[in-house]
Formats: structure tokens, sequence, C-alpha cells
């Protein structure tokens, strides 16, 4: 058993269809918990809390957008 050693570590997985579509739904509703986020700490005045979350529904789109690519084929 393998483990990560960072981030930037890739690795390979299998997942049937089904499977990957449970990941895309996730992953769209984590996108939207942290928009939802980022613009309820930007109203309350919090801009470093709203920079945080922005990136990170960045990070999550980028990876959605991955997962996605992939259900296309």
């Amino acid at each position: 058993n393998s483990r990560i050693r960072s981030m930037s570590d890739t690795i390979n997985l299998t997942l049937s269809a089904d499977e990957l579509s449970i990941f895309v739904d996730a992953l769209e509703a984590e996108l939207e918990d942290y928009t939802d986020a980022a613009q309820e700490a930007k109203e309350e005045g919090q801009s470093g809390q709203a920079a945080a979350f922005n990136s990170a529904a960045k990070r999550v789109l980028a990876v959605l957008e991955k997962m996605r690519g992939l259900s296309a084929d």
C-alpha cells in the first residue's frame, strides 16, 4: 500500500460510470457550498475568509471539470 507523499503526486483510480457520477454529484455540492460560503463571508466583510473559500471553490471546480471530462468519454 503506497502513500501519497505530496499534494502534487498523481494516482490511478478505476471507477465505474456510476461511481464517477457519484463523485461528480459530490463535487457539485461541494462547489456550491464553497461558493455560498464565499458570498456569505464577503457580505459579512470577511474578505480573508471569502478569498479562502473562493480559492477552495476554484480547486474543486478544476477537479470537477476533469471528472466531467472523463464522464464525456
